[in-house]
């Protein structure tokens, strides 16, 4: 357990049938750590986590992401860490767009043969959370952003911002 501010914070791991306690989950410059306040841990339920590769095809997990989902107080709640393929342009943003959509396949089907039950897809839960090197950019030249950023336009750095039309299904944006 850790100690914040006089909190005390326990992780959440999927069992890993060995009786004794699983490792962090890891994949390769991945690390995914989910903590609950210790009063929460005995109401925590359901835990399971997987992970996807999606470097050279699914066979190295240079790429792909992590997993973690569970159940609090009956609301089910699912974290996703991954790692995106990097890269400018378009043709790279689409290659992003389709490894999110891979890892988000892969993960419904792997909680869909879930074992006694099973779990809702990453999206369905009662709240998810995606996060990690996404590696989307900004479609503005360099001097640009930074002029933006000095002259603090956050709402013009937002709307070249390709995850935020990603999310917002504007015009050219495919969905995962």
């Amino acid at each position: 357990s850790h100690l914040h501010d006089g909190v005390r914070y326990v992780p959440v791991r999927a069992d890993d049938g060995g009786g004794g306690e699983a490792a962090p989950l890891q994949l390769v410059g991945l690390l995914l750590c989910v903590f609950v306040r210790a009063e929460l841990a005995p109401h925590v339920r359901g835990v399971s986590s997987e992970t996807v590769k999606t470097g050279l095809g699914g066979v190295v997990g240079n790429k792909g992401a992590i997993a973690l989902r569970f159940e609090l107080h009956g609301e089910s709640l699912c974290f996703v860490t991954a790692h995106l393929p990097s890269g400018s342009g378009a043709e790279k943003k689409e290659h992003r767009n389709a490894a999110m959509r891979e890892v988000l396949k892969a993960l419904a089907a792997s909680f869909a043969a879930a074992s006694p039950t099973p779990l809702p897809p990453p999206l369905e839960h009662s709240a998810c959370w995606l996060l990690g090197d996404l590696n989307y950019r900004l479609t503005l030249p360099d001097t640009e952003v930074r002029w933006r950023v000095w002259c603090r336009d956050w709402r013009a750095l937002l709307m070249a911002d390709q995850l935020f039309a990603q999310l917002r299904g504007e015009p050219g944006a495919t969905t995962f």
